[in-house]
């Protein structure tokens, strides 16, 4: 008989899913204005919307912090709204840091790694409310994939980012 192994050894693959696991070494995030914060947002990053909201610019949003850890191919999304009313086009600069909770975009060890652009001149005249756009972050084995979609317009404009360079 030789070489028999026990019953069911060779079908513990069969069925299975594999999930791959990946810590993140950074944070990241994309620049936004966030509701200004009196008294711990520094006055210069304060300004008014075309809605009359009092925000604060230059904020980092955290998508993934570190040194949190996941399955690959997790996704955040995100709604993003325009915050003029003659805004045509909305940047969405992607950023990454070693610190765990960064406030914003220009604090040391931050750094842009990416840019999405979407266009949303077709949505003028519109409220603010309904020219958003939806943000998703696609965290895989090497690399980030970041979406921006308008629901408006069927738009979608993508850039994948390699999250481990440099």
């Amino acid at each position: 008989m030789g070489g028999s192994t026990a019953p069911g050894a060779g079908r513990f693959a069969y069925g299975t899913r594999v999930f791959l696991f990946r810590q993140a070494r950074y944070a990241y995030g994309f620049e936004t204005s966030m509701a200004f914060e009196e008294g711990v947002d520094p006055p210069e990053r304060r300004f008014r919307d075309d809605d009359g909201d009092v925000l604060c610019g230059g904020r980092f949003a955290v998508a993934v912090r570190r040194p949190d850890s996941g399955p690959v191919e997790d996704e955040f999304s995100f709604t993003i709204l325009p915050t003029w009313e003659d805004q045509t086009e909305i940047e969405l600069r992607i950023h990454r840091t070693a610190e765990a909770a960064p406030r914003y975009v220009d604090e040391a060890g931050c750094e842009e790694i990416g840019c999405v652009t979407v266009d949303i001149g077709d949505t003028l005249g519109r409220p603010l409310h309904e020219r958003a756009i939806r943000l998703l972050f696609s965290f895989g084995r090497s690399g980030i994939e970041v979406e921006a979609f308008d629901p408006a317009t069927g738009d979608s404009h993508r850039v994948r980012l390699d999250v481990d360079r440099g």
